[in-house]
């Protein structure tokens, strides 16, 4: 998704999640980018040492990151950055 504009990425996060939903699907997502865990996760674990450390559930975390991408997104389509 790294290569996507950000608003594109969003809408793909959503479709992807849309999917998971629909097909009622388990999915394990492994990834390093804080964005992507939460967009896609129903609930973010973190681990450390191999130990779980946090168990979050991730509803709150997706509406304010989509939240605060749509303004960035809006904010440099307004200065046309």
């Amino acid at each position: 998704f790294n290569a996507l504009d950000e608003k594109l990425k969003i809408e793909m996060y959503a479709e992807i999640k849309k999917i998971f939903k629909e097909k009622k699907l388990t999915v394990l997502i492994v990834s390093h980018d804080r964005d992507e865990a939460a967009f896609l996760s129903d609930k973010l674990i973190t681990i450390e040492d191999g130990s779980i450390k946090e168990m979050l559930d991730t509803n709150w975390i997706a509406s304010v990151l989509i939240y605060l991408k749509n303004l960035r997104v809006c904010l440099y389509s307004f200065f046309s950055l």
